[in-house]
């Protein structure tokens, strides 16, 4: 999740967003209905980038700063249970399966959803290196942060060997069984907001399996 921050001398609006490129289409409409330019700040990072609003009078004595626009990620929130969050990223999943297979991207709000689902499938056949898609799994959990630290590189790769294997033995999976077995594979040190992420990748990576 994105957090767009628009401040003004009236007011600061806060919108939130599920990616960035949503996050900086909402900030560009912003500044094209109200007739405005747009500054990158060198405050700024590439994770956090700033922006100066500006404003070109009909009188042309030169621009003018009206506002500042920020896109942050989100902070994160309190995760719930391990078995719920399984239960949400298998409906997630279900939720989504028509709109991968006969959606188009140019439709409303199918994008984000065809584009994650689409690289889950290419992950779970082992098309990218395990992981590639953590941080959307991160970003689509309870958590609701991206930015969740990745966890090492072998407990990716057990887990998706382990989706792929579970997937391949058992369909669908319950899930309690998918929350137990991504339990299994976690060391002492994972956070519950990492734990969240690693359960909602391994219902994308299971998902990819069998999808076609």
């Amino acid at each position: 999740m994105y957090e767009l921050t628009i401040t003004t001398a009236e007011a600061a609006k806060t919108t939130d967003h599920d990616n960035f490129p949503d996050a900086h289409q909402a900030l560009m409409s912003h500044v094209i209905t109200e007739d405005l330019y747009l500054h990158a700040t060198e405050q700024g990072t590439r994770e956090c980038p700033r922006f100066t609003l500006l404003q070109m009078p009909d009188d042309d004595r030169g621009t003018r700063i009206v506002g500042t626009a920020t896109i942050a990620t989100a902070a994160g929130k309190p995760v719930v249970g391990n078995y719920y969050s399984a239960h949400a990223a298998l409906r997630w999943t279900a939720d989504h399966t028509a709109t991968w297979r006969h959606g188009c991207d140019t439709d409303p709000g199918v994008r984000y959803p065809m584009a994650v689902l689409t690289a889950a499938r290419a992950e779970a056949r082992y098309c990218f290196r395990a992981g590639t898609i953590f941080h959307e799994a991160a970003a689509l959990s309870d958590a609701g942060n991206a930015e969740v630290p990745r966890p090492s590189q072998h407990v990716l790769e057990q887990l998706r060997h382990s989706a792929v294997t579970a997937a391949h033995a058992q369909t669908p999976i319950a899930a309690a069984e998918l929350a137990a077995a991504v339990e299994t594979e976690l060391p002492q040190n994972i956070t519950a907001e990492q734990t969240a992420a690693l359960i909602w990748f391994y219902a994308l990576i299971l998902w990819g399996v069998t999808a076609s």
